[in-house]
């Protein structure tokens, strides 16, 4: 029981002896002079830099030459699937009797078949179509080209 009473007083004078003490100033230490060192050869390109710029020269043919495969499948699927069969003139609107994989349609311009299709013109000869913002020529079923 007896230590108990010194323990809380050698505390209690540690804490005002604590609050006595002085500060440390940062300001007045000696500061290290920095080092000089070389990052990277000015004179010869970074070499990391230098292969993603050519990387990114790369990929862009690549990308052109993928958006000409897709439109080229894309035309090969239209010329395979879509026909013009023939043409109807009614109330002086010129409608079209298409067939899309051996469904047919009766269309008009501004007409959306399978909600992909837009019609964008209709004539005597070829009827005119956009299937994902390009556009193709289906000529009448039985006409030359010419």
């Amino acid at each position: 029981m007896s230590g108990k009473p010194v323990l809380l007083i050698i505390i209690v004078l540690s804490f005002f002896n604590f609050l006595n003490g002085e500060i440390i100033k940062t300001s007045k230490l000696k500061k290290k002079n920095p080092v000089f060192c070389v990052k990277r050869n000015i004179f010869f390109p970074d070499k990391s830099k230098v292969e993603n710029v050519y990387q990114k020269l790369q990929v862009k043919p690549k990308i052109q030459a993928k958006k000409e495969e897709i439109k080229k499948n894309l035309e090969n699927e239209i010329r395979d699937s879509v026909f013009f069969e023939g043409y109807v003139f009614k109330k002086n609107q010129i409608y079209a009797l298409m067939s899309v994989n051996g469904e047919f349609y009766v269309v008009k311009n501004g007409d959306v078949v399978l909600e992909k299709i837009k019609i964008i013109n209709i004539n005597k000869k070829m009827l005119l179509i956009e299937v994902e913002s390009i556009e193709f020529k289906i000529l009448l079923k039985g006409a030359k080209n010419g």
